[in-house]
């Protein structure tokens, strides 16, 4: 049985790959992504020529790694998206804090009026104390 080999072009990323750390990369812009070759038959370009298996797992790490940019890509913008909220959200906190510094000042409660208050709610506590007395008798 003949054993074919494929090649594939492969973007490699990393040191996984010494082979091509030690090539010049090859021209591939007229080489299609793949070619079925029978053994012992010469090449039509210069490449890395892989058995199926090989170049079916490389496929499969090349389409995970489009995925994983893409993932990347979108985590992006979302930590984007979330630091402008934030922003925002500060913003508006820091404006709430001023208002309410603004409305402390204006408002001010002396320390006769707070006694005032204290004093009204006891005596109506107590009042309503005696009604219920004289209504339950």
């Amino acid at each position: 049985m003949k054993q074919l080999l494929v090649f594939s072009l492969i973007v490699v990323i990393g040191a996984g790959y010494p082979l091509q750390a030690a090539r010049a990369e090859p021209d591939t812009t007229d080489a299609p992504s793949s070619v079925v070759l029978p053994k012992g038959q010469p090449a039509p370009f210069t490449g890395i020529l892989l058995t199926n298996d090989r170049a079916n797992k490389a496929r499969v790490a090349e389409e995970e790694l489009k995925q994983h940019k893409l993932i990347n890509e979108s985590l992006d913008r979302s930590i984007k998206l979330y630091q402008e909220r934030d922003t925002i959200k500060d913003g508006q906190v820091n404006v709430l804090l001023q208002q309410n510094q603004v409305l402390m000042k204006d408002k001010g409660t002396t320390d006769l009026e707070r006694f005032g208050y204290i004093f009204l709610g006891v005596a109506a506590t107590i009042g309503a104390g005696f009604v219920i007395k004289k209504v339950s008798q």
